[in-house]
This record gives C-alpha cells, sequence and structure tokens, in this order.
C-alpha cells in the first residue's frame, strides 16, 4: 500500500485511493463480475479514476464494458421478443374466441 497524496483521485464519495490501490481495486472487479462496478460507499467510482495504463488492462477493462452492453441489449432484445409474442398470443386467444363464439351462435 502506497501513501496517499493530495494529487491522488478521490472517488465520488469523498475517499482518496493512491493509484495502486484503485488499479487493483480494478483488476479485481474485473476477475469477479459481482464487483463490478467497484464501488465505495456503495457509489460507483469511474473507470477515468483508475488511469488504467497497461494494454493489458485497458483491453480488460473494454472486454468488461463491451460485455455489459452485449448483455444489457440481450436482455432488451429478450423482452422486445417476449412481449412480441405475448401481443401475438393475445390475438390468437381473440380469434379463437371469434371462431368459438361463431360456431356455437348457430
Amino acid at each position: 500500500m502506497e501513501s496517499v497524496t493530495k494529487n491522488d483521485p478521490h472517488t465520488p464519495c469523498g475517499h482518496t485511493y493512491c493509484l495502486g490501490c484503485l488499479k487493483e481495486l480494478f483488476k479485481i472487479s474485473m476477475q469477479d463480475e459481482t464487483l463490478m462496478p467497484p464501488r465505495c460507499c456503495r457509489q460507483e467510482i469511474p473507470i477515468a479514476l483508475a488511469k488504467l495504463t497497461s494494454k493489458k488492462h485497458k483491453i480488460s477493462m473494454l472486454n468488461v464494458l463491451n460485455t455489459q452492453q452485449q448483455i444489457g441489449f440481450t436482455v432488451h432484445n429478450l423482452l422486445a421478443q417476449l412481449l412480441f409474442l405475448q401481443h401475438l398470443s393475445l390475438i390468437a386467444l381473440a380469434h379463437v374466441q371469434s371462431m368459438y363464439a361463431r360456431n356455437f351462435r348457430k
């Protein structure tokens, strides 16, 4: 653990982390999706604070962000498909009810 200086990044809640600890926090959160995004006092720590300089970490962080976006897009698509299927089932139900009513009115 390095000593904290006044130039070190501050989290949204006002805490200060040395750059090494902040990088480690982001590194750990990339390995365990339950820790992503990293938080301090229940507030998200902006990725920009980590100032990840190694290419490996930048690529890993981009992969995590892309995966989160893809998951969000997939969930959105699934919800849209479910709504469409619900709409189709309501149309089919109305059609069956209409046919049933026509056949038994005679």
